[in-house]
């Protein structure tokens, strides 16, 4: 079928007999069950820190002899499978069940914006901070972390001219964050040395606007409808109160998207949460592209009715990790929504997985 050619594309390694005939099985099941029902989606929540992939179904063609003495053009093969969300979801699936899972740190780096209100009260303007951060997540539940910024910019043409008019300053009082851990006291247009810190407390996870600790995101379930039951609950145990039941099914999927990004769960449960994800409505595929650091893969979006709280995904389909996460349209009036609530826009993935290498101060990419 069209959708394991697909699979096959994706796959680089060969499987094992049983690997292969188990997820041939599922996945001829799953393609087989009918797709949920589309309907109207809800808004996304926002998520601070989160800041978001390339199939192509084989065509064979057979040369078949007339009955002269001249062969004839090849039959058309079979027509090649649309690229849906579901394919691709359910492939990465595939892929993510047999990632490694062996290493002393859970390790992920990443590179986001922060963006701040400075200069004068009569013509204020936003500054873009570019910062690189590391986790390395031990499996007892300790962890080191990493930060460094890569400098500091204006974050629009009309940002640039006030920075302009107030004098072109290089740097600014940090008043938005805590700097208590350490941190730098000020942001400058130039890059930063970085530092590496040791937490005293215990690193907490948000899955589903429930706080987790390491050991309760490992121990998340590896099967679909159990997953979905475990998000379901966390959600209505949120540490701000349960979702509104008229929010429910559309923060059920931006949890799901992103317990995919980064989060320390086993592969198998990753593999779960794709295949969770492609039964949801909403779900779109945009095709082939490449991230922000041009990376190629398939980027897919949440589709929430309004172009201004859709958000978009890149599916590195190699690894099947998300390369980034973020705002479908980074337009103004997106980028305004960010600001002001003190978000990150678009959260880029530079490394993610077990690893024996011990942290150290992030590098700039």
């Amino acid at each position: 079928m069209d959708e394991l050619r697909m699979l096959a594309d994706l796959l680089e390694e060969t499987p094992s007999g049983r690997t292969a005939a188990e997820g041939r099985a599922r996945l001829g099941q799953e393609i087989a069950a009918p797709a949920r029902p589309e309907r109207r989606r809800l808004r996304w929540p926002v998520f601070a820190g989160f800041g978001l992939a390339a199939t192509a179904a084989a065509v064979t063609g057979t040369l078949v002899l007339s009955s002269g003495t001249t062969p004839r053009a090849p039959d058309p093969g079979p027509a090649a499978a649309p690229m849906t969300a579901r394919t691709v979801l359910l492939a990465a699936a595939e892929k993510a069940e047999t990632a490694p899972a062996t290493g002393r740190y859970w390790h992920t780096k990443s590179v986001d914006k922060a963006f701040q209100r400075v200069g004068p009260k009569n013509d204020p303007y936003w500054i873009e901070e570019t910062q690189v951060s590391e986790t390395w997540t031990e499996r007892n539940g300790q962890q080191s972390l990493g930060f460094r910024s890569a400098g500091v910019r204006p974050a629009t043409p009309a940002d640039t001219a006030a920075w302009k008019r107030d004098g072109s300053p290089q740097r600014w009082p940090v008043e938005s964050i805590e700097t208590g851990w350490g941190g730098p006291k000020h942001l400058t247009i130039e890059p930063q040395p970085g530092l590496l810190v040791r937490r005293k407390e215990t690193p907490r996870f948000g899955v589903c606007d429930k706080e987790m600790t390491f050991a309760q995101v490992a121990a998340l379930p590896d099967e679909p409808t159990a997953l979905r039951a475990a998000l379901h609950k966390a959600m209505l145990n949120g540490d701000d109160g349960p979702v509104p039941p008229e929010s429910q099914q559309s923060f059920l999927t931006s949890c799901t998207a992103h317990l995919l990004f980064q989060q320390p769960v086993r592969p198998r449960t990753r593999a779960a949460a794709y295949r969770l994800l492609a039964t949801m409505p909403g779900v779109k595929v945009l095709g082939r592209t490449v991230d922000q650091r041009k990376r190629p893969g398939i980027a897919l979006v949440i589709d929430e009715g309004r172009t201004d709280q859709d958000t978009r995904f890149v599916i590195d389909t190699k690894t099947s990790s998300i390369l980034q996460i973020g705002p479908a349209s980074p337009g103004e009036p997106k980028l305004e929504l960010t600001k002001r609530m003190g978000q990150v826009g678009t959260k880029i993935s530079l490394e993610v997985g077990w690893t024996d290498a011990k942290p150290r101060i992030p590098t700039l990419p």
